[in-house]
């Protein structure tokens, strides 16, 4: 996706897709120029030189989502350059690349960052399952016995508008 306008991502996963360096280079998942909101949403696979899940180049939230093994010179997970807000998300195990690059990243409750500590929030692995149909619309990557993350979200954001306490 490319997005130089309002974006809204919900229950979406984003998987083995590459941005090439053509110029731009930018968000093997999403590339966002614009005010924008990802929500229960799962990258993996993607890459790209900049962000290989998301480059981020404006304001944008990205709530109770899942990063794992997107990889980027610059970001793995996300690469920002403008204002990011994570809540209850998980940036794990970028190939190449800090999982999360660049620009002002608030913490807003619940993250995970694995192995490093780029992005916000507790340090630890989420030790997550293969990119596989759990149940529900879209393909997700279960969390193992003795994950970190499990339990670790707050309970607010999930109850909050957009996630309505859905999983």
């Amino acid at each position: 996706i490319s997005s130089y306008g309002t974006l809204t991502v919900d229950h979406s996963t984003f998987s083995a897709n590459t941005a090439s360096n053509n110029g731009t280079g930018s968000g093997g998942g999403i590339a966002s120029s614009g005010t924008g909101i990802v929500s229960n949403s799962t990258f993996s696979g993607n890459s790209s030189p900049y962000g290989g899940g998301i480059h981020n180049g404006a304001v944008l939230t990205v709530i109770n989502s899942t990063f794992s093994g997107n990889s980027s010179s610059n970001g793995g997970g996300i690469y920002n350059w403008n204002m990011l807000t994570m809540r209850n998300t998980i940036v794990a195990n970028s190939p190449a690349g800090n999982n999360c690059h660049g620009g002002v990243i608030i913490d807003g409750g619940g993250n995970l960052s694995y192995p490093d500590t780029t992005c916000p929030g507790i340090n630890a692995d989420p030790l997550l399952g293969p990119l596989q149909n759990n149940g529900g619309p879209t393909e997700t990557m279960a969390l193992g016995w003795g994950s970190a993350a499990l339990d670790a979200a707050d309970d607010a954001i999930c109850a909050a508008d957009p996630i309505n306490n859905l999983d």
